[in-house]
Protein backbone atom coordinates (compact mmCIF):
# COMPACT_ATOMS: atom_id res chain seq x y z
CA UNK A 1 0.00 0.00 0.00
CA UNK A 2 1.62 3.68 -1.00
CA UNK A 3 1.95 5.74 2.33
CA UNK A 4 1.85 9.66 1.79
CA UNK A 5 2.38 12.14 4.18
CA UNK A 6 -1.33 13.83 5.13
CA UNK A 7 1.29 17.19 4.47
CA UNK A 8 1.56 16.09 0.43
CA UNK A 9 -2.10 15.08 0.94
CA UNK A 10 -3.04 18.85 2.10
CA UNK A 11 -0.87 20.35 -0.68
CA UNK A 12 -2.04 18.54 -3.21
CA UNK A 13 -5.72 19.23 -2.43
CA UNK A 14 -4.82 23.24 -2.27
CA UNK A 15 -3.55 22.12 -6.34
CA UNK A 16 -6.63 20.54 -7.28
CA UNK A 17 -8.66 23.42 -5.47
CA UNK A 18 -6.42 26.14 -7.40
CA UNK A 19 -6.72 24.31 -10.89
CA UNK A 20 -10.38 23.30 -10.57
CA UNK A 21 -11.85 26.40 -9.42
CA UNK A 22 -13.45 24.67 -6.74
CA UNK A 23 -15.06 26.36 -4.00
CA UNK A 24 -13.73 24.15 -0.47
CA UNK A 25 -12.96 21.33 0.35
CA UNK A 26 -15.01 18.90 2.82
CA UNK A 27 -13.56 16.31 5.02
CA UNK A 28 -16.18 14.34 6.30
CA UNK A 29 -16.41 10.78 8.00
CA UNK A 30 -17.74 7.83 5.78
CA UNK A 31 -17.57 4.20 6.63
CA UNK A 32 -15.25 1.62 8.00
CA UNK A 33 -12.52 4.16 9.36
CA UNK A 34 -12.49 6.45 6.48
CA UNK A 35 -13.12 9.88 5.67
CA UNK A 36 -14.20 11.03 2.08
CA UNK A 37 -12.84 14.04 0.51
CA UNK A 38 -15.23 16.28 -1.60
CA UNK A 39 -14.55 19.41 -3.46
CA UNK A 40 -17.18 21.74 -4.06
CA UNK A 41 -18.03 23.50 -7.11
CA UNK A 42 -20.65 25.99 -8.07
CA UNK A 43 -23.17 23.10 -9.98
CA UNK A 44 -22.22 20.18 -6.96
CA UNK A 45 -19.92 18.15 -4.72
CA UNK A 46 -17.52 15.84 -6.35
CA UNK A 47 -16.01 13.17 -4.08
CA UNK A 48 -12.19 12.48 -4.81
CA UNK A 49 -11.12 9.94 -2.79
CA UNK A 50 -11.53 8.32 0.93
CA UNK A 51 -8.72 8.69 3.52
CA UNK A 52 -7.86 6.74 6.62
CA UNK A 53 -8.81 8.63 9.73
CA UNK A 54 -5.74 9.06 11.29
CA UNK A 55 -4.60 10.70 7.74
CA UNK A 56 -7.86 12.68 7.15
CA UNK A 57 -7.66 13.99 10.92
CA UNK A 58 -4.12 15.28 10.11
CA UNK A 59 -5.41 16.38 6.74
CA UNK A 60 -7.69 18.49 8.34
CA UNK A 61 -5.42 19.79 10.93
CA UNK A 62 -2.85 20.83 8.24
CA UNK A 63 -5.34 22.38 6.12
CA UNK A 64 -7.04 24.47 10.00
CA UNK A 65 -3.01 25.58 10.59
CA UNK A 66 -2.59 27.11 6.73
CA UNK A 67 -6.34 28.77 7.25
CA UNK A 68 -6.53 29.82 10.50
CA UNK A 69 -9.14 28.03 11.81
CA UNK A 70 -9.57 26.15 15.06
CA UNK A 71 -9.48 22.36 14.19
CA UNK A 72 -10.18 21.86 18.19
CA UNK A 73 -13.69 23.15 17.38
CA UNK A 74 -16.75 21.04 18.00
CA UNK A 75 -18.74 23.06 15.40
CA UNK A 76 -18.05 22.89 11.76
CA UNK A 77 -15.19 24.72 10.48
CA UNK A 78 -15.08 27.22 7.69
CA UNK A 79 -11.99 29.30 6.66
CA UNK A 80 -10.80 31.33 3.73
CA UNK A 81 -7.56 32.49 2.40
CA UNK A 82 -5.78 32.93 -0.86
CA UNK A 83 -3.14 30.70 -2.42
CA UNK A 84 -0.21 31.92 -4.80
CA UNK A 85 1.30 29.17 -7.34
CA UNK A 86 4.86 29.87 -8.21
Amino acid sequence: MLQISPTAVAHALLYAVVRTHAEAIHVTPSRNGLHSVTLEFPRGLVTCLDLKSAIADAVVARLSLIGNIDFTSRDERFGNFGIELE
